[in-house]
């Protein structure tokens, strides 16, 4: 999902570093917010190093993409 929408907005590095950020949230509160109502036991994993484990799972998302894909300039005239 997320490779998908930074490849059509062709966001920068930090671009793509912040809404990977920005993932990494959106995933936790699904996770823990969401998934409580299927699965109560979630609720007890809830803390700030689980936050932090998002939140940067979603940065060296963001990093790693945009490094790895090559932007690709329109150069047609």
């Amino acid at each position: 999902v997320f490779a998908l929408i930074a490849d059509a907005a062709r966001w920068s590095l930090m671009t793509s570093a912040t809404a990977g950020l920005e993932f990494g949230f959106l995933i936790y509160f699904v996770n823990f917010y969401g998934m409580t109502t299927i699965y109560p036991w979630f609720a007890i994993a809830r803390g700030m190093i689980v936050i932090f484990a998002h939140a940067m799972f979603g940065l060296v998302l963001g990093f790693a993409y945009r490094s790895m894909t090559p932007l690709v300039l329109d150069t047609a005239v």
